[in-house]
């Protein structure tokens, strides 16, 4: 499981370097993304930082987040992606809005584009099959 982007920079670019490191880490089959603290892409832009431990008021706009989305969507394919919130730690990136709700906006308006079932997949699915006791 790579958590938070597997190390994104916290921007709304699609940076090269990264896109690279993904397309190598999709090839093995067994590795998953969880995509959580999904608004502190917004970090860079807003608070012209890196996110830290700072708190900020995260850009709102769900199409922002799309691009980053569809690029992990289009490389691990939607049984490899698994929504996370990394609450309680999520909040320090929040000022003044509910970080969870903004993150499961982000999400829900983004998969609300994808075909049928990739949206109970990435929401819940992929995380009972990956952290569910195997028997």
């Amino acid at each position: 499981m790579m958590d938070h982007f597997a190390g994104k920079a916290t921007a709304f670019d699609v940076e090269d370097s990264w896109k690279a490191d993904m397309l190598a880490a999709a090839s093995y089959s067994g590795l998953n993304i969880k995509v959580s603290d999904v608004h502190k892409l917004s970090s860079q832009l807003v608070t012209g930082a890196p996110a830290g431990l700072t708190q900020f008021q995260p850009v709102a706009d769900a199409s922002q987040y799309f691009p980053t989305l569809e690029f992990l969507l289009r490389t691990f394919g939607e049984d490899r992606l698994i929504f996370g919130t990394n609450w309680p730690v999520s909040d320090a990136g929040g000022i003044f809005v509910d970080s969870i709700d903004l993150e499961i906006g982000i999400l829900e308006s983004f998969l609300a584009d994808q075909y049928a079932g990739v949206r109970d997949k990435v929401m819940y699915e992929n995380a009972l099959r990956v952290y569910s006791p195997r028997k």
